[in-house]
């Protein structure tokens, strides 16, 4: 018998047992961060946006190709951002990724990608050769910017952005401000220390 049992267990188990954990335990989607609106107009934008840039990659020549390129970058990184945004928002994934505030940085992502694919499908248009494909490549650049459009505003309506989590204070709170004799206020931390 050794002196642990005699005194009694003195550590526990700090390890969880093998068979409780789910093995894809992080692949199972939760809708309740997004929405069930919110999970559609970001199915929208992805698959409008890999539509968009599937379209473009089977154009055969173009004549002024810089609209093309700069469409298949913004069209190619939308879907590839967009997706990778809906996994980590509806996985457990966004557990494990620590940011500080998600609906601000999911509202300027949809944001950004929507007004880029915008320019970039106004630069397509622009400088197209005028075939089927690309026209149909350019509508599609155009739904998919509706589609970032409409995601960015139920993001607004539905997440608030830029409201303030309740209970937040500001860095310098009331109990770090000193009063000085003339009446100003600073920081604590930005006085000279005494000797």
């Amino acid at each position: 018998m050794s002196a642990d049992d005699a005194n009694g267990t003195v550590y526990n188990r700090t390890t969880e047992p093998t068979g409780t954990r789910k093995p894809c335990e992080c692949l199972c989607f939760q809708l309740d961060r997004v929405g069930r609106e919110r999970f559609f107009a970001k199915c929208a934008t992805i698959l409008l946006s890999f539509v968009a840039f599937i379209l473009e990659e089977i154009v055969p020549e173009c004549v002024i190709c810089g609209g093309l390129y700069f469409f298949e970058f913004v069209s190619c990184s939308a879907f590839l951002l967009s997706l990778i945004l809906l996994i980590l928002l509806c996985t457990s994934l966004f557990n494990k990724v620590k940011l500080g505030n998600w609906k601000l940085v999911d509202f300027l992502s949809v944001t950004i990608v929507g007004l880029l694919f915008l320019a970039a499908s106004i630069t397509y248009a622009v400088t197209h050769s005028n075939t089927d494909l690309e026209k149909t490549s350019i509508a599609f650049g155009f739904f998919a910017t509706i589609a970032f459009g409409v995601d960015a505003g139920l993001s607004l309506k539905y997440t608030k952005p830029f409201e303030k989590k309740a209970g937040s204070k500001s860095p310098i709170s009331e109990s770090t401000i000193k009063k000085s004799p003339g009446g100003e206020t600073e920081p604590l931390s930005s006085q000279p220390a005494d000797a």
